[in-house]
């Protein structure tokens, strides 16, 4: 299920500042630089707080300037808004905005509380089903923990052993591997695992034949010589 950003958006507390959208082009690679201490890394914690994590990283001098932060993003063929409240109080963080056509409110204006159950439409948006073949995900599951294999946070970047942030993505260990096959892409549905793995030895045990037989092409070849 292919997941794309297309525009991160800011309204300011500052009535005078207009709306500051950040645009991404789909399908490539967007690089963001500048100097240290510019905001590069809370672009990442601003996506992250549109999807509605409960524990914000984003820094507080951007907080303090910013009424909302705003994500429009496709799964699959689907588009979506999202934007919610800076984060200024606790409360904040039960307002948010969301739209299922992927559109924010007209002429820049500030969005206004429109609550949904966000994470059952976008759990259900990532085709998470209740049972996926040898998967019990009604344990609890929803799409924000398969975040974790998507992102690797500052916090985590210099640790030798530890790359997952379990905690921030509510990845409970003992349902780890529960997630673990579907984040890299295997459906485990119809014995899809097996099917996975029975294939790759048959791509080797073809390559050694080919091999062997390039071989003894090669000895035969060079017996001609002699």
């Amino acid at each position: 299920m292919k997941f794309i950003i297309h525009e991160i958006k800011m309204w300011f507390n500052d009535k005078n500042v207009r709306p500051q959208s950040y645009l991404f082009e789909a399908n490539k690679v967007n690089v963001i630089i500048g100097d240290k201490h510019k905001g590069k890394s809370s672009i990442m914690h601003i996506i992250d707080y549109c999807l509605m994590t409960n524990t914000p990283r984003i820094p507080d001098d951007i907080v303090n300037k910013v009424s909302w932060f705003g994500m429009i993003f496709t799964i699959g063929s689907s588009r979506y808004a999202i934007a919610r409240k800076s984060p200024m109080v606790k409360s904040d963080l039960k307002m948010y905005y969301f739209n299922q056509n992927g559109v924010f409110p007209e002429n820049n204006e500030e969005p206004k509380s429109k609550p949904n159950n966000i994470d059952a439409i976008l759990t259900e948006a990532f085709n998470i089903k209740p049972n996926q073949g040898e998967l019990n995900l009604s344990l609890g599951i929803i799409f924000r923990n398969f975040l974790a294999f998507c992102n690797i946070s500052e916090d985590y970047i210099n640790r030798a052993r530890d790359i997952i942030d379990f905690k921030h993505y509510a990845i409970d260990n003992k349902n780890f591997a529960n997630i673990f096959y579907p984040a890299i892409g295997i459906d485990m549905q119809s014995n899809n695992r097996t099917t996975i793995i029975e294939e790759e030895i048959t791509k080797v045990k073809n390559e050694i034949n080919k091999q062997k037989n390039d071989l003894n092409k090669y000895k035969e070849e060079l017996s001609q010589l002699y």
